[in-house]
Formats: structure tokens, C-alpha cells, sequence
């Protein structure tokens, strides 16, 4: 009989079965449905149209689950997925048990558990020859890394009592906590005993590990890994490169590019223009940054002759090569570390290195840019006016990771315009500034591309669920805080709310609704409370109130029924959505319940303003927002004291906007952009250019006027369409934006 590991597993597997409320999923070996997204009824998972590896098992549940891989519904939840392997009986005590360490990571990557089961550490008959193989040090911490870093737990397993008493612990509901958390101290054991044999501490992990870092901060992680390895299947190069790829990731908690000398650019190439899964992983998860010696400079024609001559020649351990191979990766490592190699100016601070585009890198591009410099304005004006937000899945309104959703807000601008004018406005690591923040879209992509974010607003709506996209801690840490916590509905006064709230909620939501809102203002729980805000009011099943809005709420006619909706529950559903993408945890921004008239920073304190600043007499961001800001605590009467001091009255607009420029001029640095995206407005009298009246109003206080670019908004993306049809488009002027570049003296 064959000693074929995947069947072996999948027997296991199915030892356990179908466990309470988990059913059992699985293939028999020569089926190869297995390589199917989960949304397709395979076993593979992955997020915006990338595949990670297959599983060999998946328990699921039969409830409605929304699929990452392409945001589609599908009617099994798949609940915990397994991935297995027979190495350690095979004897493999070295990267073999790399190879499939992403399987399961995409699982975890999609939100659901994932386990890597590598049976048993017993001496095991394998070719009539007793093996007994050894479990990697690094791995359970790797997988403890990637748990916390994409808030979903990811368990390494040796044992078959464990992997059975957790499908139990998760099937029938008993003490799950508990068995993970065991699992998890165990791994955490395993790791500190055996990594202490080895290293002194995580700085000689990182030298002996074929780590090096350049004067810039990139880390590299280098590899023999050869054109052959990563093309003939019987190498399984793949696998491992990207093994060692996703384990230095997670074991270091940073990003890593992978520098493969043996490779040549036009080996690259081909394997960019090829189908092979794992360098595509890699490639897409490193943002492209996959380089080869030719992209450095300093390399002495010496070391580039003994890595030719080794190129296409096998470097395991025992053979004649291994010795140059190691010998060359030294002079590499030292080189870089003390930057006397370095990546060629050309690159552009490590762009990819070529122009390959897939869908998900195409989707969410957070790649490096660095187009800002005052003497290159007229680059950056060039740059804008090609309007990139409005080409490609970029003009998608659903563009942007999911934290941007937390709760709706009239006039939001658009996640990929944010984005594009952040990165030819601003370089890495300078401070962002949004006076007027909203929503805090333009803050959100701002972090995302390595900027300190700082965002101010006199909207206490405003405030909340811009706070909420910096308030960020593990999914698991959000989940457990909300299964504590208990509600005090008695302690709520329903006659202290306002009569017009009452309308929407059944009497019991209402009370959990400000019961749960009260705990979380206390706690300091803001990205709780944001996604409580975002789930207050609209039209579907997970909203708390009646049929209504979902950006302005309002009473239909006839008044639909008043239904119990308990509130935790929909609001755990939510906080899980917002954590579809992966972001991190950590984060510099700063948001300020504050005035731009009057702003809480020191002086020449930013660097860049990009902001979108109240629509001139157009839009109404107190009346639109009259049910949140009330269940925040602002009654009508306060709702209208805020009005007053908002900025947005046609009679006194430009008065006020001049205001701020004094503001502007003392917290940007000097030769710094300011940029203003303004909308014009239409009225049966008269039209107004916001813009042209902006850049008029603010050369007097000294401001470098640059450019203003138009930005036409297509009607069919307007709200014309649905309330007066395709007639519409011809009876109303076209919606116009402006973008104002301006820059301080």
C-alpha cells in the first residue's frame, strides 16, 4: 500500500466526522475539487480573487457566509479548516514542514480557524526504517503571529486528541476558549524551549536566518531558491520559497522582500507571466518586491562571477556547492547590512521590478510613492489631472478596505480619490492633516500609505466614527468585550429620549441601543461605537431600526412594523465585516473634537492639508445625521446650537472659510500644499465655483495659488437618476468637484 500523506490525513479526518452543529467537508484523493474557492464548493481560500493553497478537511455550518475571495454569499459558513501532513513521521525535521504553512494561512486570512496538523512526534515505521522527525521552532510561533495580526486563530497541531477535541470544543459549543487557549500555551511553550536551544535571542535568529536589512529599513530574506527550483514540481521549490517567505513574515511581524540571486530578471519575468500559485502568493503579498542581484549596485564583479557560476547548480546541504552558496550569501547579508550593496536609485525607493499587475494588487494598491517635492509641482498637477480614481476597479464604489464602512456619512469622498491625492500629494512618513475630517476617509488611506493621519471636526458624529477607524485592537479582543459585557437596560430613562428616536426602535432595541452605547462612551470603546452608530438606522435585516435610510433615516409612509432586533448579536456581525481586510494594528493618527477655526497643533507642525471642506449651502451634515448625533446624546435643541457653528451657512461661508486660512498658514510648514476638493453648487437663481471663490479669498492671505483641476462627477453616479430617471441627466447642470492645490509661502 502506497504511503500517501493526504489520504492518510483525510482518514483522520474523517474519523471525526460530523461533529453537533459542524458538518465535514472533504474529497477523496484523486478528486482535485479541492483547488476550487470554498464559494465554488472547493476547499481553498483567499481574499480578492487570490487563492491560497487547498485543505485537506473543512467543518462549515449551514448559515449564509460572505466569501473574501470575491465578496460573494454563499450558503455554508465554513467554520474551521485543516490542513495536514505525515513530515514529522517521514522524519522531517527542516523546511519540508514549511511547504504548507499557507494552506491553512489563507483560512485565517478569511476569518476562519485555521489548523496546520503535522501528526505526531512518535518514532513512526517509513520504508521499513523508524523515523521520528522534530517540529520547526519556528512555526508555532509564526502561527501565533498570524492569529494576532489578522485577529483569527491560527494553531499549530501535533496531537489527534487535540485536533478531535477541538472539532468537538467548536461542534457542540463546550469550553472552545479554553481548548484553544491550551493549544495556543502550548505552542508558546514549544517555541520558547526550542528556541532557546538555538538563539540567544531574535537578533541572531535574524543573522542566522539569512536576514538582512539595508539603510532604508527594507528586510530581506535571501534564498538559493533557483529557476529550476521554482518550475519542476518535483523540487517543490514553490512550496518552500514561499514557505520561508510567509514564516519570516510572521515570525518577525514585518514585511520582508525576498532577494533570490540565482534568479535573473528575465527569469522573473517568465514566472510573473506564469501560473505558479505560491510565487504569485508571494508576489502580490510582498507588493511585487521580489528582486534579484541585478537590482543592486556595489556588487564586485567577483561575487557577481561566483554566483553565475552556481547558478543552475544544486546547493542542499552535502553537496559540492553548498560551501560557495554560503559563502556568497555572507558576503550578501554583510553588504547589505552595512550598505555597501544597495538597491539601484532606479528603483524608486523598491518599486516592484516590473509593471506585472494582478487583480487584488490592482484592487488595494498600497505600493510606495514618492511624486511630492515642491519642484516638481508641475509633476504632481500632471499626475492629478490624469484622474486615476475614475479608471479602472478604481472608480468602483466599493473600492477600499471594509474599515472605511463603519457607518454612512452624506458626502463622503470617495475612498480611491482620497487615496490617489494622497500619494502625488505626500510622501511617506509626512503628516497628514484633514480640518474638516468626516468620515476620516482621507485619514484612513493617509495611514494606509505610511502617513501620520491627524484629522479635526466640530460634528461629535463626525468625531466618533472617524476615531473608530484608529481604535484598533485584535478582532478576538472587540468579540470578547461585547460576549461580556452586560447590559443595564434598567438603567435607561426612555423619557430622556427624544420622542421623534422612539420612532424607529422597538422599545426593548431601544434600550439595549443606549444601554450598550453608554458602556461603550465609558469604556473608551470607539470602534465598537461606531460600528453601534453604523448599525442604528437603515434597510437591512442587520440594521436595529425600522425600514428607513440608511445615510439620512426617515419615517415611511406606511410606517412598517416595529420588530425586536437584539443588538450584540448584529453588532458582532458587523465588527467581524469590518475586519474582511487585513490593516494594521498599530497606528499614529490623531483625531481632535475640535475647531479648524481654531486648531489644537502646534505651529509648522504638517506637512501636507488634504481635505474636502464643507459644501458651500449644499448639503446638510447636522439634519442628515439628526439620529445618530441624538443617540450620541444631542438632542434637537443642541443639534441646532451645532448647526449654528458649523460652517456650511451660504450667508457667511466664504467669512468663515477665510478664518481658517490664518490657521492653515501657522500649522503647515513652510512651501507646504494645502489641496481642497470643492463642489460647485447649482440653484434654480445662480451657480457658484466654491473653488474659484476659495483660491480668490485666500491669495489675499497669501496662499501660492497652483491650479484648480475639475473633476465632473457622471449623473448616472448622482443621486438624479434615482429620484428623477434618465430624464434627469439632461434637466439637471453636471455635478462638478475642484480640486484646489495650493502652497504656503
Amino acid at each position: 500500500m502506497a504511503y500517501d500523506s493526504d489520504a492518510i490525513i483525510k482518514e483522520m479526518l474523517k474519523r471525526i466526522g460530523n461533529c453537533g452543529c459542524l458538518k465535514l467537508k472533504i474529497f477523496p484523493e484523486d478528486n482535485k475539487s479541492d483547488q476550487l474557492p470554498w464559494i465554488e464548493g472547493g476547499l481553498s481560500f483567499g481574499k480578492k480573487g487570490l487563492l491560497y493553497g487547498s485543505c485537506d478537511g473543512v467543518w462549515y455550518k449551514e448559515e449564509e457566509w460572505r466569501d473574501p475571495f470575491n465578496e460573494e454569499k454563499y450558503k455554508h459558513k465554513p467554520i474551521i479548516a485543516v490542513e495536514g501532513t505525515l513530515a514529522l513521521e517521514r522524519g522531517s525535521v527542516g523546511s519540508a514542514q514549511y511547504q504548507r504553512f499557507f494552506h491553512a494561512l489563507g483560512a485565517v486570512k478569511s476569518g476562519v480557524i485555521g489548523v496546520y496538523f503535522l501528526r505526531g512526534e512518535l518514532p513512526h515505521v517509513y520504508k521499513g526504517k523508524e523515523q521520528k522527525g522534530k517540529m520547526r521552532y519556528d512555526l508555532p510561533k509564526a502561527a501565533l503571529n498570524a492569529s494576532e495580526m489578522h485577529s483569527c486563530d491560527y494553531l499549530i497541531i501535533t496531537d489527534y486528541q487535540d485536533l478531535k477535541e477541538l472539532i468537538e470544543a467548536v461542534g457542540y459549543n463546550k469550553n472552545v476558549k479554553g481548548v484553544i487557549t491550551r493549544i495556543k500555551a502550548h505552542m508558546e511553550s514549544y517555541f520558547n524551549e526550542n528556541f532557546k536551544k538555538r538563539f540567544k535571542n531574535m537578533t541572531e535568529y535574524f543573522e542566522k536566518r539569512s536576514f538582512a536589512k539595508d539603510k532604508e529599513g527594507h528586510i530581506f530574506k535571501i534564498l538559493s531558491t533557483n529557476y529550476r527550483n521554482l518550475t519542476l514540481s518535483s523540487q517543490r521549490g514553490g512550496h518552500i520559497f514561499s514557505g520561508e517567505y510567509f514564516i519570516g513574515k510572521y515570525m518577525l511581524k514585518k514585511q520582508i522582500y525576498m532577494l533570490l540571486p540565482r534568479l535573473t530578471k528575465e527569469e522573473i519575468e517568465k514566472l510573473n507571466n506564469s501560473n505558479k500559485k505560491e510565487w504569485n502568493l508571494v508576489w502580490d503579498d510582498s507588493g511585487g518586491k521580489i528582486v534579484t542581484i541585478e537590482d543592486f549596485e556595489g556588487v564586485d564583479n567577483g561575487l557577481i562571477r561566483e554566483i553565475n557560476e552556481i547558478r543552475y547548480k544544486p546547493t542542499k546541504e552535502g553537496t559540492a556547492y553548498r560551501k560557495k552558496w554560503d559563502t556568497i550569501r555572507s558576503k550578501l547579508i554583510a553588504g547589505i547590512n552595512d550598505g555597501t550593496i544597495c538597491l539601484k536609485k532606479n528603483l524608486e525607493n523598491f518599486k516592484p521590478v516590473n509593471n506585472k499587475k494582478t487583480a487584488n494588487k490592482t484592487l488595494l494598491d498600497y505600493s510606495k510613492d514618492t511624486s511630492k517635492g515642491l519642484s516638481g509641482i508641475n509633476q504632481t498637477i500632471k499626475n492629478i489631472k490624469k484622474r486615476p480614481w475614475t479608471m479602472g476597479d478604481y472608480k468602483k464604489q466599493n473600492w477600499g478596505i471594509w474599515l472605511h464602512r463603519v457607518s454612512s456619512y452624506v458626502g463622503r469622498i470617495k475612498p480611491s480619490f482620497a487615496h490617489w491625492l494622497i500619494k502625488y500629494c505626500s510622501k511617506e512618513g509626512d503628516v497628514v492633516l484633514d480640518p474638516f475630517c468626516g468620515a476620516g476617509t482621507i485619514l484612513l488611506e493617509a495611514d494606509l500609505l505610511n502617513r501620520k493621519a491627524i484629522g479635526i471636526d466640530l460634528n461629535p458624529y463626525a468625531y466618533v466614527i472617524s476615531k473608530a477607524k484608529f481604535d484598533r485592537h485584535p478582532l478576538n479582543e472587540h468579540l470578547e468585550f461585547l460576549k461580556s459585557t452586560k447590559l443595564e437596560t434598567e438603567q435607561v430613562n426612555v423619557d430622556n429620549i427624544p420622542s421623534f428616536v422612539k420612532e424607529y426602535y422597538h422599545p426593548k432595541t431601544l434600550k439595549e441601543l443606549y444601554a450598550l452605547k453608554d458602556t461603550l462612551y465609558k469604556e473608551k470603546r470607539f470602534f465598537l461605537l461606531g460600528c453601534l452608530l453604523g448599525i442604528a438606522h437603515g434597510h437591512r435585516s442587520h440594521h436595529l431600526s425600522i425600514t428607513t435610510g440608511y445615510i439620512i433615516p426617515y419615517i415611511p409612509k406606511p410606517k412598517p412594523p416595529v420588530v425586536y432586533k437584539e443588538v450584540i448579536p448584529r453588532l458582532i456581525e458587523k465588527v467581524k465585516r469590518m475586519y474582511t481586510d487585513d490593516f494594521s494594528l498599530s497606528t499614529e493618527g490623531e483625531i481632535h473634537l475640535a475647531d479648524a477655526r481654531n486648531m489644537p497643533l502646534k505651529d509648522a507642525s504638517i506637512s501636507t492639508i488634504i481635505s474636502s471642506p464643507p459644501y458651500y449651502h449644499t448639503l446638510d451634515y447636522i439634519g442628515s445625521n439628526n439620529l445618530r448625533l441624538a443617540i450620541l446624546g444631542h438632542e434637537p435643541e443642541k443639534q441646532e446650537l451645532l448647526k449654528k457653528s458649523l460652517i456650511q451657512n451660504r450667508k457667511d461661508y466664504l467669512n468663515e472659510m477665510k478664518k481658517i486660512a490664518p490657521e492653515i498658514l501657522r500649522v503647515l510648514k513652510p512651501k507646504s500644499l494645502c489641496v481642497f476638493v470643492l463642489g460647485d453648487v447649482h440653484t434654480p437663481t445662480y451657480s457658484l465655483n466654491t473653488a474659484e471663490d476659495i483660491a480668490n479669498l485666500y491669495s489675499k492671505e497669501g496662499f501660492i495659488i497652483h491650479d484648480i483641476i475639475p473633476d465632473e462627477i457622471p449623473a448616472n453616479k448622482t443621486t438624479i437618476v434615482k429620484f428623477d430617471g434618465q430624464e434627469g441627466i439632461t434637466k439637471k447642470k453636471p455635478k462638478m468637484d475642484r480640486i484646489l492645490i495650493m502652497e504656503t509661502p
